[in-house]
């Protein structure tokens, strides 16, 4: 009996730890996709955020393009009329003209300032996506675990807000988006941690490395308005 309670204490002694680095190993396994599904969804949160800045200044951009083109073509009217009365010498004609180009300049400076101002609004917020991305995601993390995930291996590629105007001559061109606008536009940011365990690092070798991201982008939802899109694989083992 003695013998037998011996090995049970005996076995007991060298099973322990073992128990105690598998429980560990589960118990950091579920805080590592309790992790991943975290930031997960913070990044896709503020990415859809982010895109839906840039959305808005689109379609306030491309909303212009209707009195953009009717003041332009006022305008070239003008010119023409203009450069007619100077082929033909014509005093009344060229007067008349001249106060129509002025007329209609005087009217394209605030589309003009409108549309510089959405242009640069859209570029900004474009550029700003995968850092907002990241600062929404470290705020979803507890403070312990930040350090950790700042030292992380991190890919990020901001998204350009690529336009197209009618023409460079023109005062108040209208803007389309360029034909691969959809794939300039999207957004990326992926986070793939550098040590495998912040917890305890008896268990390395069973904890994976904690991986997630998004990437996003805009498509037409009608009516002049853009929204988010998911473009990404499979970033992260819990989503």
């Amino acid at each position: 009996m003695k013998n037998e309670r011996g090995q049970i204490s005996f076995a007991a002694v060298i099973l322990l730890p073992i128990v105690v680095m598998i429980v560990g190993g589960i118990l950091v396994l579920g805080l590592a996709l309790a992790v991943e599904a975290k930031a997960t969804t913070a990044c896709r949160l503020r990415m859809a955020k982010s895109q839906n800045t840039v959305g808005n200044a689109l379609a306030e951009l491309t909303k212009l393009n209707v009195k953009a083109k009717a003041l332009e073509t006022t305008r070239q009217s003008a010119l023409k009329a203009l450069k007619a009365s100077i082929l033909i010498p014509n005093p009344a004609a060229r007067a008349a003209a001249l106060s129509l180009l002025r007329t209609v300049e005087l009217a394209q400076a605030p589309v003009r300032k409108k549309q510089l101002y959405w242009l640069a609004k859209g570029k900004q917020a474009s550029s700003m996506v995968p850092s907002l991305a990241k600062q929404g995601v470290l705020e979803s993390i507890p403070k312990g675990l930040r350090p950790w995930l700042i030292s992380a291996r991190i890919e990020t590629r901001a998204p350009r807000f690529r336009m197209v105007a009618s023409s460079p001559t023109h005062l108040t061109p209208t803007y389309f988006p360029a034909p691969d606008f959809q794939q300039s536009q999207n957004g990326v940011l992926k986070w793939k941690s550098t040590v495998k365990n912040p917890v305890n690092a008896a268990v390395d070798d069973l904890f994976p490395e904690i991986e997630f991201g998004c990437s996003m982008t805009l498509e037409p939802a009608g009516s002049g308005l853009w929204a988010p899109q998911p473009t990404e694989d499979k970033l992260s083992s819990s989503s």
